[in-house]
């Protein structure tokens, strides 16, 4: 399910899935019934789901912005997290995979109303053609991501959910994350802003593995010496590792977040580039007559933004 909604993302790992790299070692053992989110905005979608579903609806809607909620795992074993999900749920998009019994669809439905359920079959086991079906071996055809975006579509026409936060209830097993900004995480994220997160990755030269060993007899240990700012750093995010488990967990997550938004902000203007560039790049690569040097131009400009945006 999550490599089949990527598909319609703007980058091919948005959602934790069985294609993103490490995969082969094994599923993380705390993705199952875990809920990943993500805006439906133009920084987030595929070029196709933008031009063909999301831009059209925000043209013709509210100032409202789609947030699309994906659950990990077999629906049916977490159930709490359905229910809760439906505080907030317009409506759900299902996959029914290939192994799915009868009695599992019944007792899915019992929790959620089927007027609120659009869904298709993954990979039927009898290999008909039906507008229902998808194919994840024909994922890389427009006609199969096509199905999809007709599902967000039909999606969208559902009406939006008012919610009242202090009529949530969490259920059993689901609490509010508590607190996690730490003062070692802050020192750290002090000095990212500072140095600004483009100028401190160019600063990690251990990392980056800069060194021409050919050229340069310099090693890793004159380089470390010769890096006052590296050091500082280091010495900072230390601290965080010297924290016991619990605290250091928070203050990973604390680093997490705050160093995502630090980013977010200051490569805006580089997202805004890149997202006009590879729209560029799609309107070219559906035309008839190509120009082959204009296109690797573009490709190459893509790249240097990145630079800027990773």
């Amino acid at each position: 399910k999550s490599s089949i909604l990527n598909r319609l993302m703007a980058t091919e790992h948005i959602f934790s899935s069985a294609s993103e790299p490490g995969a082969s070692r094994g599923t993380p053992h705390a993705l199952s019934g875990s809920v990943e989110l993500t805006w439906l905005i133009k920084e987030t979608c595929s070029v196709g789901l933008w031009k063909s579903v999301m831009q059209p609806y925000y043209k013709n809607a509210t100032n409202e912005i789609v947030l699309l909620a994906n659950l990990h795992g077999n629906a049916i074993e977490y159930f709490e997290q359905v229910e809760w999900l439906q505080q907030f749920t317009s409506c759900f998009l299902v996959f029914i995979m290939p192994n799915c019994e009868q009695e599992e669809w019944n007792q899915f439905t019992k929790i959620v109303c089927p007027e609120k359920l659009i869904y298709a079959m993954v990979d039927s086991k009898n290999g008909e053609t039906d507008d229902l079906i998808i194919e994840t071996q024909n994922l890389m055809k427009d006609e199969e991501l096509q199905k999809i975006c007709l599902m967000i579509k039909e999606a969208l026409e559902y009406d939006s959910v008012k919610v009242n936060f202090e009529n949530v209830t969490m259920g059993k097993t689901l609490k509010l994350a508590e607190g996690i900004d730490c003062v070692e995480s802050q020192e750290v994220i002090d000095f990212v802003k500072k140095e600004t997160c483009l100028g401190t990755k160019q600063m990690m030269q251990l990392q980056k593995r800069l060194i021409n060993h050919n050229d340069s007899k310099e090693d890793g240990f004159e380089l470390w010496n010769k890096n006052s700012q590296l050091q500082e750093l280091i010495k900072r995010f230390g601290k965080v590792l010297h924290l016991e488990l619990e605290i250091r967990k928070k203050a990973m997550a604390h680093l997490e977040r705050d160093l995502y938004h630090i980013s977010s902000e200051e490569s805006s203007q580089a997202r805004k580039e890149v997202m006009s560039l590879k729209d560029q790049l799609w309107r070219i690569s559906r035309m008839t007559t190509k120009n082959s040097a204009h296109l690797q131009h573009i490709k190459g400009e893509i790249i240097k933004k990145l630079e800027k945006v990773d």
